[in-house]
């Protein structure tokens, strides 16, 4: 019995032999992936050495693939499967898998089950990594009115009552799984529940007719449920909002004691109009289009939402729009959905267009007292950074918050990376989260659910 595994190990480092970032010895299976479950067996923590582990989930934002994220190198990436349990990670360009520089073997015992794995990296001596850190999941629902939210708890498979973060979604249809995050806050003791956005995955509802409070609701929804749970600590349930729902945790944390703290990673503290001129800007800057096109997009899409904000001018928005349509700026501009609605627009159709463009999140963030981390970066493209710190800042002193901090991450994109590996033709090979975020959330929640002691493995 003791010889299989032995095996098992050598077989996979015989498969690595050779294997350089140039080039991969056979391409991936890119196919869409039909059953988002594929590969959860595969998620949970990998010790590679003393101080670095790797955490690895499926993502649903990779296509559901694994994803993983090195505690010692910071590098995050895509796994892609070359066979039943044998992945590489590398570099992408659209649906091409140009070259790797990882391949990663999962190791199972006789009933198959997922015992650890053989990590290599370009030329360097492959790692045999045991799985560590056990979690448990579990499929949960909770209803918010007429809308029912299925989600997945994934907890320490330690006993006692766990603290618990509720993952908001950011924009879109956005859905299970959530990648490595519930595997690396497990590995601390912290247990997350993560849960398709209303109107996607096993959740009833509509995402598109959905205000801001309305996906409030639905977290509190969350918080409700886990509060009642055993197996939780009801004084540490947070919230954890992301990009677009950045805007909905204030809300939520706006409306009830039982939100412990939030958690707001790149989140805008600007009203939507304001943010998605930003976008437009830097989008079409980062597409190579010149500075007069640049300026020819974003006029246009002021000129739309005026028309939102207005109900004004809709007859000589549309003529604009099919005279340009075909010019290469047009796409920066996202005014397409314009072509497509029925012109002037009716009543319901301009409020459901308005709603969301003039939310202001910031009355909401000055009655919010629970702790806050917000994070943000530097060089992000997608959140103006530094309109957004000071006016947070700004708000949570009005509301008398003790405990908040505000940090922006030098050099860090949106998804919060380093933005010279994120830019770099080879970001699959060496894209890296930015120094001070995962172990800047571990020390803030360490100190506030983990009572000072700091965010450690129990």
């Amino acid at each position: 019995m003791r010889g299989r595994p032995i095996l098992c190990i050598l077989a996979a480092m015989s498969l690595v032999a050779g294997f350089s970032r140039d080039a991969a010895p056979q391409s991936p299976d890119l196919s869409a992936i039909t059953d988002p479950k594929r590969y959860e067996p595969f998620a949970g923590n990998y010790r590679l050495g003393e101080s670095r582990v790797l955490s690895v989930g499926p993502f649903s934002e990779n296509g559901d693939r694994l994803t993983f994220y090195d505690s010692k190198t910071r590098r995050v990436g895509v796994l892609y499967s070359l066979s039943d349990t044998t992945f590489v990670s590398g570099v992408m360009r659209g649906n091409e898998f140009l070259s790797g520089d990882v391949r990663a073997t999962f190791l199972k015992d006789r009933r198959g089950g997922i015992t650890g794995l053989v990590w290599r990296e370009g030329e360097a001596v492959p790692v045999t990594a045991p799985r560590v850190a056990p979690h448990r999941n579990e499929e949960v629902s909770f209803r918010n009115g007429d809308v029912i939210l299925h989600g997945t708890l994934t907890s320490p498979a330690t006993a006692g009552r766990h603290p618990v973060i509720v993952f908001l979604q950011g924009s879109g249809p956005a859905r299970r799984p959530f990648g490595m995050w519930p595997y690396f806050l497990a590995r601390y003791g912290v247990a997350t529940l993560t849960y398709d956005k209303r109107g996607t995955g096993a959740s009833t509802g509509d995402w598109q007719t959905a205000s801001f409070e309305d996906l409030a609701g639905d977290a509190l929804a969350a918080v409700r449920l886990l509060r009642g749970r055993k197996d939780i600590d009801p004084r540490h349930v947070g919230l954890w909002g992301n990009s677009n729902s950045g805007w909905v945790v204030p809300i939520a944390a706006s409306r009830s004691t039982e939100v412990a703290f939030v958690i707001s990673r790149v989140g805008s503290a600007l009203q939507p109009y304001e943010n998605v001129l930003y976008e437009v800007e830097n989008e079409a800057r980062r597409s190579g289009l010149s500075e007069a096109e640049i300026e020819q997009a974003v006029s246009l899409r002021k000129r739309y939402q005026q028309a939102i904000i207005t109900n004004t001018g809709w007859e000589q928005l549309k003529t604009e729009v099919e005279r340009v349509r075909g010019e290469s700026w047009f796409n920066a501009a996202r005014v397409g959905r314009l072509l497509a609605l029925r012109i002037p627009p009716d009543d319901s159709t301009v409020r459901g267009l308005r709603r969301p463009l003039l939310f202001d999140p910031l009355p909401f963030w000055e009655r919010v007292t629970c702790p806050v981390l917000a994070l943000f970066g530097e060089m992000d493209m997608n959140v103006q950074t530094t309109r957004s710190v000071p006016l947070l800042d700004a708000a949570l002193k009005r509301a008398g918050n003790k405990d908040y901090t505000i940090t922006v991450l030098p050099g860090a994109t949106h998804g919060l990376a380093e933005a010279a590996t994120d830019s770099s033709p080879e970001a699959g090979l060496h894209r890296r989260y930015a120094a001070g975020y995962l172990d800047g959330i571990g020390d803030w929640l360490g100190e506030r659910v983990r009572n000072g002691r700091g965010l450690r493995e129990p």
